[in-house]
């Protein structure tokens, strides 16, 4: 999901989507502040990136690979699909969050060639989050046990 994606969608598809949104990358502070199409457009990337992306790809990608690392060939999409709807009163509170903030600063003064390494480096700590609520096997198997029984099918 990182890398080729975040850079289409980063430097492709949001500086075609929010053209202004380049030239308010270059203006100094107190220019941006009164910049209220730049800043429409930083708002506009910041929706699309965390009320679109986020909500419809992410999690739901999310779930469908942890159902199908943890049940393998017994995996059913539908049933990371309720896991996702299930969890989302959580999930989305808290991947918003920490990714508002951080796309905010990203679309608004990260230079184009900078938009994936700040996400890069946000993810890191995103990433040990996720795990940590969400990431736990079902069963009560340890995950090397899990990981075998799973790769010797």
């Amino acid at each position: 999901f990182t890398g080729c994606w975040q850079y289409t969608l980063f430097v492709k598809v949001m500086p075609r989507v929010c053209p202004a949104a380049i030239v308010f990358l270059e203006k100094p502070f107190r220019e941006k502040l009164r910049d209220t199409v730049g800043l429409k457009q930083v708002a506009v990337q910041n929706f699309l990136e965390n009320g679109v992306n986020n909500p419809l790809l992410y999690f739901p990608i999310f779930y469908t690979i942890q159902e199908f690392l943890n049940k393998g060939a017994e995996a059913k999409v539908g049933n990371a699909l309720k896991k996702y709807v299930n969890n989302a009163h959580e999930d989305i509170p808290a991947i918003w969050s920490v990714w508002v903030p951080v796309q905010f600063f990203n679309f608004g003064f990260s230079p184009l060639w900078m938009r994936v390494p700040v996400v890069a480096m946000t993810s890191a700590f995103w990433t040990a989050y996720v795990s940590r609520t969400r990431g736990g096997s079902p069963s009560k198997e340890e995950p090397q046990e899990a990981i075998v029984r799973t790769m010797s099918r």
